[in-house]
């Protein structure tokens, strides 16, 4: 059986411009792809309105969340409840889908006793508030393939392609997700470029050619890779250069 997770669409219907509060039966992260091999991905806006051509990313990590959270009671495989001790207070259902717009955060095993379980990754469907208390339950989408043990580690990342921001200066605090074609209302669904050509809010230091990140300067900006480490989430190739800073470059996206 198939599934029609890419939708296929035209550019002529401009289905990217869309700032809808209904998800109208379209998936977070789900990817539509132009005939002119544009491509974007689907996501609701957490924060404010976002900026047409600034970079988006997704909502900042949560570090007590994302590894070394104790199994504290053992778990069957085909179960779809894994109960947990956590280390912080965090809200419920923050790597739950509690809208039911398929927003499914991950349960990642980052431990486990039986080398079977280890890096396994399921979609958390639901959760109550995080305490630092034994016998938080985590709901999963999908069952356990493996058994879990008592003290085995898991860790939770919420969906990138929700609650995402403006890409944030100085210090980037989750992955650049897409950049934005659209004022998305808070909460609000819409549409992220995430590979093609692209206008999108530029440094004037590069030239054409150059591999293009975040920079730090400025929220939402591209602007040339500084240095060789690899460290900088590659986003794209500069394809012009404008003449001011905070201006719109053309950037032929790499994200996905």
């Amino acid at each position: 059986m198939s599934f029609p997770n890419i939708i296929y669409a035209s550019g002529d219907g401009l289905t990217h411009r869309q700032n809808e509060s209904a998800v109208k039966n379209r998936r977070m992260g789900q990817i539509m792809l132009y005939e002119d091999g544009r491509q974007w991905r689907f996501v609701e806006n957490g924060g404010v309105a976002l900026v047409s051509d600034d970079l988006i990313q997704g909502p900042a990590r949560i570090a007590a969340d994302f590894t070394d959270i104790v199994v504290d009671a053992a778990a069957a495989a085909a179960d779809t409840s894994v109960s947990v001790t956590p280390t912080t207070t965090t809200a419920a259902n923050t790597y739950g889908d509690a809208r039911s717009v398929e927003a499914y955060g991950y349960m990642l095993v980052n431990k486990a006793a039986a080398a079977a379980a280890a890096a396994g990754v399921y979609r958390v469907k639901s959760h109550v508030v995080f305490a630092a208390s034994a016998g938080i339950i985590i709901t999963l989408q999908d069952p356990l393939h493996v058994a879990l043990a008592i003290n085995d580690e898991v860790g939770f990342i919420k969906n990138p392609y929700t609650d995402v921001v403006q890409a944030v200066a100085t210090t980037i605090t989750n992955r650049i997700v897409g950049v934005a074609q659209n004022a998305i209302t808070i909460d609000y669904f819409g549409w992220l470029q995430t590979k093609g050509i692209a206008a999108v809010n530029s440094a004037a230091s590069q030239i054409v050619g150059n591999r293009l990140v975040a920079i730090v300067a400025a929220a939402g900006r591209v602007g040339v890779e500084a240095e060789t480490s690899g460290v900088p989430q590659y986003l794209g190739e500069a394809l012009t250069v404008p003449t001011t800073a905070g201006e719109f470059g053309g950037i032929f996206l790499c994200i996905d």
